[in-house]
C-alpha cells in the first residue's frame, strides 16, 4: 500500500507540476530566487500556518517529533537522544526549560521559523544538535497581515511589520491562535469521533531592534511575550482531562561587531498545571533565568582560525512539585583552533567544559578534520565528548502522597555521550542543474544515561542512571533543483534515516523509529506555487521490555498557493490538506492524530 501511495504521489507530481520556494522570494516580491541548497533551510512557511511540530516532522529525515496531538505539547528525538540533547537557540541564545531541559516546539510562533536553522552540532551546546531562531533580516519598509482556518475550528491571524529606523530596522511580529481544534480521529475501537477538551488559545508577540554604532558596531534588543491557555484532552486509555497556562517573557540586549558578540538576557517563565481527574493537585512552576552569550572569533594568521563562546547562567526555581526554591548557576565554554595547512585540508580541534551547581567537567574533547576533494566533494570526519547534567525535574522533583510517589535523584550522574560522525558532501551547481547530496554514517554512545523508573505498580517512580546507550545509523540527504525556465524551478527533496538505538541489555529505545524518510516535491513559479511532503516512519516501541509497539504511518501533504500581484503589493491565497490519504496514526501512545483536514489562508504583503 505505501509503496503504492508513493507512485501514486510521483504521478500526481507529473501532471500537476508541484512547487514551492523560500519565503524570501515571494514574499518580499522580488521574483523567485533560490539562495542556498543548505540542508539547514526549513521551508515551513508552506507548510501549515498554526503550529510547527507537524510542519518539522515532514521536513527532516533525521529528526522525530514526540507528538501528544495537533496543537498539544511536542519535542524533539534526534537520532535515538531525547529533547534535553538538542537546544534551541533564540537570537543564539538558549531557552531551554531549565525544570525539563526541552521546549515546546507548538510555543514557537511561525513567523520564527522562517529562518529556522539546525545544525549537528559543532557548536557543541548538546550532543544532539541545535535549532536556531531569530527574525528574518529584511532591511525594508513592509506591512504583512495573515489569517489562516482549518476546518477543524483552528484559527490564526498573524501581523508582520518591518520599518527602516534611520540606519537601522524595527521588526513587529504577532500571531494569535485560537479555537477549540475538534479534528477527526479513530478511536481505539476504530469509531469516527471528533477531538474535544482541545481549546487552543495563543498569544505570540516579538519586537526587534538593531541599530549600527560607530566603528563597525552594531546593538541589537528583543522582547519575546507569550501566552498560551491550553485544554489537554485525555488519552484513549486514560481520559482524564487537563488545562495548561503558559506566561512567558524574555527579553535580551547585545552588541556586536566582526569579532566580538556580547548579549545578555532575562526570561520570566510561569506554568500552571489544572487537572480534571479527580485526585490530582493544581502545580504551578516559576522560573527566573539571567542568561549570556560571548563569542569573539578572529584569524590568527594565515592558516589559524581561533572561536570562543561562553553561555553563563542563573535559573532562579519555585514550583510546588519541589519542595524549596531552588538555584542553579551553570555555564558551559568552548575554545577551538582551526588549522588550515593548505587548500584541501581543515583540522579543527577544540576543548568545552562545563561548570554546574553540582556538577562539573573541565575537559571535553573535539576534533574534526574535512578534506575538499574537488570544488564539488568534500569528506569529514568529526569526534567528540559531549556532557548533559541532570535538569531540575530530574534533581529536585517531589510528589509523595497516598496513591503515588515521584521524586527526583540527588545522586544523579551526568550523561557522558561519545559521538563519531563521517560526512561525505557532493555539490554541483550547474546553470540549470544545482545538487547538494550528503551522507553521513554516525554512531552515539551514551554512559549513565538518565532514565524514568517506576515499581511493577508504577505507585513510585524515580530518574537513575543507567549502564549504557548506543546509537548507530546512516543519514542521507538529496537535493536537487532544476531550472526550468526564467524564474520557473522544480525542487526534489530526498531525506532517509536508518538508526539503531539499544540500550545496554539490547533492547530498542521507545519513540525511536528505526527507518524514517522524507520525498518532497516542489514546483515554483512566480505566480503560483505547490509543494507535496510524503513522510514514512516505522514501527515504534513503546514499552522498554519491546513487547508493544506503534504501527508504522505514510502521510502525505499538499499545499498550493497564487501569488496575485497588486503594483507593488501582493495577495497570497494558499488551500493545503494535510494527511491527504486519511491514514490513523499515531506519534505517542495513546494520543490521538488528525486524520484528513483542510485549511485555508490568505496573506497580504504592503510595502
Amino acid at each position: 500500500m505505501y509503496a503504492f501511495r508513493t507512485g501514486l504521489c510521483l504521478c500526481m507530481m507529473t501532471s500537476l507540476s508541484m512547487f514551492a520556494q523560500e519565503r524570501d522570494s515571494s514574499y518580499l516580491l522580488k521574483g523567485v530566487e533560490i539562495k542556498s541548497l543548505k540542508k539547514s533551510n526549513v521551508r515551513t512557511d508552506y507548510m501549515p500556518e498554526i503550529f510547527p511540530a507537524n510542519s518539522l516532522q515532514s521536513q527532516f529525515g533525521d529528526i522525530y517529533i514526540r507528538n501528544t496531538g495537533f496543537g498539544q505539547s511536542s519535542t524533539i528525538s534526534l537520532r535515538g537522544m531525547g529533547a534535553q540533547n538538542i537546544t534551541l537557540l533564540w537570537n543564539e541564545l538558549p531557552i531551554n526549560s531549565p525544570s525539563q531541559g526541552l521546549y515546546d516546539l507548538n510555543q514557537i510562533p511561525s513567523f520564527l521559523t522562517q529562518s529556522l536553522n539546525f545544525d549537528i552540532d559543532n557548536n557543541r551546546l548538546t550532543t544532539a544538535g541545535s535549532f536556531s531562531l531569530s527574525h528574518p533580516n529584511r532591511n525594508e519598509n513592509y506591512l504583512a497581515i495573515s489569517s489562516t482556518a482549518y476546518l477543524s475550528s483552528l484559527y490564526s491571524h498573524k501581523l508582520e511589520g518591518n520599518a527602516k529606523l534611520g540606519k537601522g530596522n524595527i521588526s513587529i511580529n504577532q500571531q494569535y491562535i485560537y479555537g477549540v481544534n475538534n479534528f477527526e480521529y479513530l478511536n481505539a475501537v476504530g469509531e469516527r469521533k471528533r477531538m474535544d477538551n482541545n481549546g487552543q488559545a495563543q498569544s505570540n508577540t516579538q519586537v526587534s531592534i538593531s541599530y549600527p554604532l560607530a566603528k563597525n558596531w552594531e546593538i541589537q534588543s528583543g522582547i519575546w511575550y507569550l501566552h498560551t491557555n491550553r485544554d489537554n484532552p485525555g488519552t484513549q486509555t486514560f481520559p482524564s482531562k487537563a488545562n495548561l497556562r503558559d506566561n512567558n517573557l524574555r527579553t535580551f540586549v547585545g552588541i556586536k561587531n566582526a569579532h566580538l558578540t556580547v548579549k545578555i538576557a532575562y526570561y520570566n517563565e510561569k506554568r500552571d498545571y489544572f487537572p480534571n481527574d479527580g485526585f490530582s493537585a493544581t502545580s504551578t512552576f516559576e522560573t527566573q533565568s539571567f542568561r549570556g552569550f560571548v563569542h569573539y572569533h578572529t584569524q590568527l594568521a594565515d592558516k589559524f582560525k581561533l572561536d570562543y563562546k561562553l553561555y553563563p547562567s542563573r535559573y532562579v526555581m519555585n514550583s510546588t512539585n519541589y519542595k524549596q526554591e531552588e538555584i542553579i548557576h551553570e555555564a558551559s565554554q568552548q575554545i577551538n583552533l582551526a588549522f588550515s595547512p593548505s587548500e584541501n585540508w581543515t583540522i579543527d580541534g577544540g576543548i568545552k567544559s562545563v561548570t554546574h551547581s553540582y556538577f562539573a567537567n573541565l575537559f571535553l574533547p573535539f576534533l574534526s578534520a574535512t578534506y575538499k576533494a574537488s570544488e564539488k566533494l568534500s569528506v569529514q570526519l568529526i569526534g567528540d565528548m559531549n556532557q548533559r547534567n541532570p535538569n531540575a525535574d530530574e534533581l529536585f522533583y517531589n510528589i509523595v502522597d497516598p496513591f503515588f510517589s515521584y521524586t527526583g535523584n540527588r545522586n544523579l550522574e551526568p550523561e557522558m555521550n561519545y559521538q563519531l560522525r563521517n560526512v561525505w558532501r557532493y555539490e554541483h551547481k550547474g546553470s540549470q542543474d544545482k545538487i547538494r547530496l550528503n551522507v553521513e554514517p554516525y554512531m552515539l554512545i551514551s554512559n549513565d544515561n538518565i532514565k524514568d523508573t517506576f515499581s511493577a505498580d508504577f505507585s513510585f517512580g524515580q530518574p537513575i542512571n543507567i549502564s549504557k546507550v548506543r546509537n548507530y545509523g546512516i543519514q542521507t540527504h538529496l537535493e536537487w533543483l532544476r531550472t526550468l525556465k526564467s524564474n520557473q524551478f522544480f525542487r526534489t527533496i530526498v531525506s532517509f534515516n536508518y538508526i539503531d538505538s539499544k540500550d545496554g541489555d539490547g533492547r530498542y529505545l521507545t519513540y525511536v523509529p528505526s527507518l524514517k524518510s522524507i520525498l518532497t516535491l516542489e514546483y515554483i513559479h512566480p505566480n503560483y506555487e505547490i509543494q507535496m511532503t510524503n513522510n514514512y516512519t516505522s514501527q515504534r516501541y513503546i514499552n522498554g521490555n519491546n513487547t508493544m509497539r506503534l504501527n508504522p504511518y505514510f502521510l502525505t501533504n499538499i499545499k498550493g498557493t497564487y501569488k496575485q500581484s497588486l503594483k507593488r503589493n501582493q495577495i497570497n491565497w494558499s488551500l493545503g490538506i494535510d494527511n491527504l490519504w486519511n491514514e490513523n496514526y499515531q506519534e505517542i501512545n495513546g494520543f490521538s492524530m488528525p486524520l484528513r483536514n483542510y485549511y485555508v489562508s490568505v496573506t497580504a504583503i504592503i510595502k
